[in-house]
């Protein structure tokens, strides 16, 4: 048989690290590039209406075209490291997909040779390798498809809900309750698909982390007074430091990131929305609002 003389399952502690590191590092490092760019878009430097240019040489070229003709050298240069950090963080999403599809491989490998608890511990890896390659790729897809960069289009807003909790499904264990509360009537919103769902699955993503293996979190959709409010409420433990919780980098979670509600803030503003949380008598609740389609 193939696998007759193959090696024997090492430990599980060894394999899981693994797992997580490669997991983490797919996924930090294209979500790490994302939240660079839509930074960059909000903050980068912008040429005024009557700007006519750098007073040195005007035949320096970039993504944008001539540097004089409107646009600053130093816009001109933010936009070229915008392009490159994307450039890269696709490449890397790419190659890092392919060592996650690996690991699929050879946790399948070992799954026909397990039995018992091995068997449902080989099985539990897989979902969380592929959830991560999942992720890893909607994240892959914002860098690639245009969307992100692209001018806001009209979406129905549940539509963006559900979309968002089906992307998000694997992140929550059987246990969990999961479920939609819209409300009717809505107003289309003006939002890039791709950023708008990232930000939703980045809300659902942090109240799985609250609520761990067992709880209730709750998706609703509200009209408000300038558009409408995705709101996510779980019945985890609650915020610690909420003046902290939009800081890139900042987690209280083992191992976090410190990038998804980061992300979150980023797409509010970058929509012209904004991102809370909203006080609560138990648990957390976030809402991203973004504004009505004109």
């Amino acid at each position: 048989m193939l696998y007759a003389n193959a090696a024997p399952l090492g430990p599980w502690s060894d394999i899981v690290s693994n797992i997580g590191v490669l997991g983490a590092m797919a996924v930090a490092a294209v979500l790490g590039a994302l939240l660079g760019v839509l930074v960059g878009r909000r903050t980068g430097p912008r040429a005024p209406a009557d700007s006519t240019g750098p007073t040195g040489p005007t035949d320096q070229t970039g993504p944008t075209g001539p540097a004089g003709d409107g646009v600053s050298a130093a816009a001109t240069l933010t936009a070229a490291r915008m392009a490159l950090t994307a450039r890269l963080s696709r490449g890397l999403a790419h190659d890092l997909n392919n060592a996650l599809a690996a690991v699929v491989g050879q946790l399948e490998l070992m799954s026909l040779r397990a039995t018992g608890t091995e068997a449902e511990r080989v099985s539990e890896l897989i979902d969380v390798v592929v959830g991560a390659a999942a992720t890893t790729r909607r994240l892959q897809e914002a860098l690639s498809a245009g969307d992100a960069a692209g001018p806001p289009v009209h979406i129905d807003p549940v539509d963006a809900a559900e979309r968002a909790l089906e992307r998000a499904d694997r992140l929550f264990s059987e246990e969990v309750t999961v479920e939609l509360d819209a409300g009717l009537h809505l107003p289309e919103i003006s939002a890039r698909k791709v950023e708008l769902e990232l930000a939703l699955v980045a809300l659902l993503a942090n109240a799985c982390d609250a609520v761990g293996s067992r709880g209730h979190v709750r998706l609703e959709v509200r009209a408000t007074d300038s558009g409408v409010g995705f709101r996510v409420h779980d019945d985890g433990p609650g915020v610690a430091e909420p003046e902290r919780i939009w800081t890139p980098g900042f987690s209280t979670r083992t191992g976090g990131q410190g990038l998804g509600l980061a992300l979150v803030a980023g797409v509010a503003e970058d929509h012209g929305g904004e991102a809370r949380l909203l006080p609560n008598a138990a648990g957390a609740t976030f809402e991203l609002e973004i504004p009505a389609a004109g």
